[in-house]
């Protein structure tokens, strides 16, 4: 390739002898005034500018190279230099790069990009980077390109978010067949419709001038070829979110999640991007026999605690329950040991029964207390969903347990009507012995006399 640049070198040489002969002059003279000033001795002498070349002639070609190497660039085909934009016109833009050298840039070199007039890309005063096309036309121009510049910048971008594997950020552009046109700061990239995200290919219109995430899955430079993803950057991108989130959590914390799913054995909640089970028995204290009891519906925000956590199935266990008072903490102020309540036939098993007295608190009667009378099971004495009253014989709110008693109620309303009979009798109100055994007796007592 020949060098088209000795043209403009020649010129900056020549400025530049100029330039050091001028300032070498100028030098001296005033050097001379400064010491006439101080001698107060005479004027100096005017030299004339025959003299004067004479002169600059003894500084010598070595510092003329000197002065012109730290001053003077030398510019050859293919140089990226900057330069300051001085005019702007039609054609293109006159552009400044130092030593009194100044370049023109083309209308169609000016920007990768779209523009109606070059005033919407660059501005008087803008320090702009150019490539040097050649440093002299057939009109002896030095012609420059933007365009250039802006093209290599963004092939690097590409292929360095290509290479670490970034995710990037760009505008749709336009709508084509199988997929998506989208601009990569002036170079176009295609995302195929599958790789948009979970929607068919009618519903593309929507992306057109929206802002997407996207991961870079193929890029040839040679080929101009640039394949993009937006549904391998929303993958990456959650799979982020979610390590995030499991890293934050900790067993004791409080979340705020939302209901997402209700089975037969729990329920599902999202946490942010996880989705954690809070399993039936940590929905309530008390015995429920389907979560719906506690959470009505899908979508519900609630308020949960961290179980436990296994980051590697990305697995956590939740609580309800335990956002809430926990009944047996204060079971004691309640209920008394000796004292009879109230309370419903929860379970029944084969030797004893559950009583349900209020929420999250349950006593145990075992087969022992449910009679005075010898019995198999205890479906012989109760029935599920029955009220039956009760006796407390201990509780223990560490142990969440509570023992209680049928047999010991109906013993101490017996003994009850017997000091009722005592005090009667005491007080002379004529009831007998065989009239307490009748009352209570009835039919048998018959049977026994005949």
């Amino acid at each position: 390739m020949t060098d088209t640049s000795g043209g403009v070198i020649n010129g900056i040489i020549k400025r530049a002898m100029e330039d050091v002969i001028r300032r070498k002059s100028e030098k001296e003279s005033q050097k001379e005034v400064q010491e006439t000033e101080v001698s107060g001795k005479e004027e100096p002498e005017i030299k004339t500018e025959e003299e004067v070349e004479k002169e600059a002639e003894k500084i010598g070609d070595e510092n003329v190279q000197k002065f012109y190497e730290e001053t003077v660039k030398i510019i050859k085909d293919g140089m990226v230099i900057e330069g300051d934009v001085v005019q702007i016109n039609k054609e293109g833009v006159l552009v400044s790069v130092g030593a009194k050298t100044e370049g023109v840039i083309p209308i169609e070199e000016l920007s990768i990009r779209r523009f109606s007039t070059p005033a919407e890309v660059v501005s008087v005063g803008d320090k702009v980077k150019v490539y040097v096309l050649t440093t002299e036309d057939e009109e002896g121009n030095l012609i420059l390109s933007k365009k250039r510049v802006e093209f290599e910048d963004a092939w690097n971008k590409i292929l360095m978010a290509f290479n670490q594997k970034e995710i990037i950020t760009a505008e749709i552009i336009k709508r084509v067949k199988g997929g998506l046109l989208v601009d990569l700061e002036g170079i176009n990239g295609f995302i195929p419709a599958s790789e948009v995200g979970f929607f068919k290919e009618k519903g593309l219109d929507g992306y057109l001038r929206k802002r997407l995430k996207l991961k870079i899955l193929e890029c040839d430079r040679n080929e101009k070829r640039i394949i993009l993803s937006h549904k391998s950057a929303l993958e990456e991108e959650l799979k982020r979110n979610k390590q995030a989130l499991l890293d934050s959590l900790h067993p004791g914390k409080i979340c705020q999640g939302k209901v997402v799913r209700i089975t037969n054995f729990g329920v599902f909640v999202d946490l942010g991007g996880i989705d954690g089970l809070i399993h039936i028995s940590e929905l309530a204290y008390r015995r429920i026999k389907h979560p719906k009891e506690i959470v009505k519906n899908v979508g519900d925000s609630i308020e949960v605690v961290v179980l436990a956590i296994d980051k590697e199935k990305e697995r956590v266990s939740l609580s309800l329950k335990q956002t809430q008072v926990d009944p047996w903490q204060e079971v004691t102020k309640k209920f008394e040991i000796g004292s009879m309540v109230i309370g419903k036939v929860s379970k029944i098993g084969k030797s004893y029964i559950f009583v349900h007295l209020e929420d999250g608190i349950e006593g145990l009667v075992p087969l022992s207390e449910l009679s005075v009378k010898k019995i198999a099971a205890p479906s012989e004495v109760v029935k599920l969903g029955e009220h039956v009253k009760v006796k407390i014989l201990d509780i223990n709110p560490l142990e969440r347990k509570m023992s209680l008693s049928l047999k010991r109620v109906y013993q101490e309303e017996e003994k009850q009507k017997v000091q009722t009979y005592l005090s009667t009798q005491k007080n002379g109100l004529g009831a007998t012995l065989g009239d307490v055994f009748k009352e209570k007796f009835g039919e048998k007592l018959e049977l026994m006399k005949r």
